[in-house]
This record gives structure tokens, sequence and C-alpha cells, in this order.
């Protein structure tokens, strides 16, 4: 297994922006991979993802080409950093600032805001790494079913992804979601209220057929949902 430890440091470094951090367990050297400045995008808070080829890619939540954040990858040998990806706020969403999850080299994610419609209530991406295409896959609307993901997107059973949002619900707690990449078909799973906490944050965790979290509203709570 690995034996170094890879991470992402928002509005720290010497410039503000962030930085991409290394630790070895061996040896327990810490080591910055790089200090981010204003165009390789700043404040990156999601986890990281390896593809096949041993690449690192994250997300920055603000600044680069357009302000709003962008995607990038880095070499974890070599440091090699490039943006990958420049969001746009209203072609394909902005302030992505959750974790990254990744499967057959094609990433999936979600942005806090923006996107193509009229809502601007955020989006769900892929990134394809075999053209560094993005397409957005969905756009939150609010209205009961959504808005302003807090979380990253996770795999289930059956290729299906699971997120969860903090505004946009009937009981305005926020909710959990389905969303099945190969249809497109999105669903509410759960509307939080506050009996049961509001506004869940942090990451969200698949594991044994259920989905693990916490809210940070109505005093807290650490939450399972077999969906």
């Amino acid at each position: 297994g690995s034996t170094a430890y890879m991470g992402t440091g928002g509005d720290c470094g010497q410039s503000g922006c962030g930085t991409l951090f290394k630790y070895d367990l061996p040896s327990k050297t810490f080591t910055t991979m790089r200090e981010l400045v204003l165009a390789d995008g700043a404040d990156p808070l999601g986890k990281m993802v390896r593809s096949s080829s041993g690449l690192l890619y994250g997300t920055t939540s603000a600044a680069g080409a357009n302000g709003v954040g962008n995607v990038f990858s880095i070499d974890p040998v070599s440091n090699a950093y490039a943006v990958v990806h420049s969001f746009d706020y209203h072609v394909d969403g902005a302030h992505a600032s959750s974790d990254l999850t990744i499967k057959n080299d094609v990433i999936y994610g979600t942005t806090r805001a923006g996107g193509p419609t009229a809502d601007n209530d955020g989006t769900i991406f892929k990134l394809e790494l075999s053209t560094n295409t993005l397409t957005t896959l969905y756009s939150f609307t609010g209205n009961g079913n959504g808005a302003t993901p807090t979380f990253g997107v996770v795999f289930g059973a059956s290729n299906r992804l699971y997120g969860g949002t903090d505004q946009g619900a009937p009981s305005g707690g926020g909710v959990l979601f389905r969303f099945i990449p190969n249809t497109l078909a999105y669903k509410t799973i759960h509307d939080f209220t506050p009996s049961d906490g509001t506004a869940p944050s942090g990451r969200l965790l698949y594991e044994n057929s259920a989905l693990f979290g916490v809210t940070s509203g109505g005093n807290g709570t650490v939450f399972k949902m077999i969906p």
C-alpha cells in the first residue's frame, strides 16, 4: 500500500491561495508539493483522487482564469502542476469545494453555485480524463429538489451516485439525492428536517450498502441511511 498521504490546504501558503502537500509515513517528512498562486486557482478544499496514470486530480474553489475555481492535476513524483479545466459560472458551475470520486478514469464532482440554468444553484459534473472534457450532468434548481450541494458524490450499488445539499428542500434543511450517470436520472431520497438535523456537510460515505454523514444544523447529527 501507499506509504504517503497527500492532501490540500485552503487559504494558506505564502500567497494565501492554498497548498498541496505530501506526508511520508516512514520518514515522517512533510513536503509542500505546490504553493498555489491566483492563476493556479485558490482554496483547494476537497479530497484529491488518483488516475490510472498516477496523476492526482483535485479542485480549487476560487480564483483561476474565471475567478471561480478549476480542476487541476499534479504529478506526486515531479510536482508538475496543470490546470485541466477552468469553471465558468454561468456555463458549467462555480466554487467546487467537495470531494471528487473517480471510476474508470472518469471523475465526478459537484459545484456549489452557478451552472447553465437561471437558478445558479450548483451542478453535478463529470470529467473524462481521456480527453479532459468536462460535462455538466445535472443543474440544481431548488424547488424542493435541493440546491448548493455540500458533499461531492459517492458511488453506491448499481453504478448510482449519492450526494447531498444544504438548501433547496421542502423543509429548508437540505436533501440527500441519488443520481444515475448513464440515464441522468435524479431523485431526492431524503428531506432533512430539524428533528434529524439540517445542512448536511463534510464528507458522505457509502459503506455496507448504507450512507453515513453528518449535519451541521439542528444541533448537529450523525446519520445513517440505507438508500
